[in-house]
Order: structure tokens, then sequence, then C-alpha cells
């Protein structure tokens, strides 16, 4: 496999739609039409430190392959920023907007013990030491949901129009 640290987005992005091989980038492809059609972007342009990110005010995706190890740590951070898409869209009336963004688990919190359960514990450390409160039970969602990359799809779907 090609590591992503020496492709621009661009072509990373077509070898993973047209890689049927690679197994789980297959959801690449829909993942991505998806955020088309809710009106976000997936660009490359990152700062410092930071595997990705999702602005609501520039309705963006940003992934930043160089910080990655892998083209598998690619994917997995475009399902994250996805699902925060998706919690940004369930606190604006199905729309990306800027009112702050909604965990899913506010409505299920029966779901946070086995997002505890099945979070690592490397991301369980670092949602609890770098996310002020308020932000946690969001950035944990979008970990456990890296997991779960049609969960995500489907909420694209669902909870935004």
């Amino acid at each position: 496999m090609v590591s992503s640290r020496w492709l621009p987005l661009p072509i990373l992005l077509v070898m993973l739609l047209e890689a049927p091989a690679w197994g789980q980038f297959n959801n690449a492809r829909s993942l991505l039409a998806e955020l088309r059609r809710v009106g976000v972007r997936v660009t490359q342009a990152c700062e410092p430190g930071l595997l990705g990110s999702f602005s609501d005010r520039r309705r963006e995706i940003r992934i930043c392959p160089e910080a990655h190890d892998s083209d598998d740590e690619v994917f997995r951070t475009l399902v994250h920023e996805s699902w925060h898409v998706v919690q940004n869209c369930l606190a604006n009336q199905g729309r990306v907007g800027t009112r702050r963004s909604r965990p899913i688990a506010r409505l299920r919190p029966d779901l946070v013990p086995k997002m505890l359960r099945e979070t690592r514990r490397s991301d369980l450390r670092i949602v609890r030491s770098q996310y002020a409160p308020e932000d946690q039970l969001l950035e944990l969602e979008a970990r456990w949901l890296e997991n779960y990359p049609e969960v995500v799809e489907n909420g694209l779907q669902t909870i935004c129009r």
C-alpha cells in the first residue's frame, strides 16, 4: 500500500475511490458524495499537529494526509470529521449551520457506555485531557464512530438535508 505521506489529497482520494481491493475504502465514494450533497467540501490545508478538522463556518472538512501514518488513518479521519458534520446538522435543523453542534448521545444516552467500552483507551485519554468538558461527548462520539463508516454515511443521509 502506498503511504499517504507522499500523495497530494486529490490523488490519494482518487486512489481510495478506485481501489476496490482496499475493503473499507469502498465507502469513501459514497461518503464524499454525501458530503458534497450537504454542501461540505473536503480539502487539504491543515494547521500543524492536526489530523483533520471540520469548520461549520467554512462548510469544510480539512484532511491532513502528511500527519497520518497510513491510508487507513486518512480514511478514519474522514469518517471522524464527517460525523462532526452530522452532529452539526443535528443542532441546525438538518443543515450545516453555525449553531453549536450536538452529540446524538444526548438523544440516546444509552449509547455512552458502549462508546466508552469500544473506544481505544488512548483515544479516551486524549478526549479527557485535550477537550473542554462540553466538547468531550462530541469528540468521544466521533472517535467511536470512526469504526462505523456506514453509520456515519447513514447519519449524513438521514439527519443532514
